[in-house]
């Protein structure tokens, strides 16, 4: 029961094949971050990106 007093954080980095195409031969690859806090059965996740 002491382990859920304690908050839980975690980061990390993606990356991904974009929903769009541009019509390159590489087409569009999305990449970003995101940060997550769990404390006492709740979760927080931000998470930003972009299209590149």
């Amino acid at each position: 029961m002491i382990r859920h007093l304690i908050p839980r954080f975690s980061a990390g980095r993606w990356s991904g094949g974009a929903l769009t195409d541009d019509g390159s031969p590489t087409g569009d690859e999305v990449r970003g971050g995101v940060v997550a806090i769990q404390w006492l059965g709740l979760m927080i996740e931000i998470g930003l990106g972009r299209v590149r």
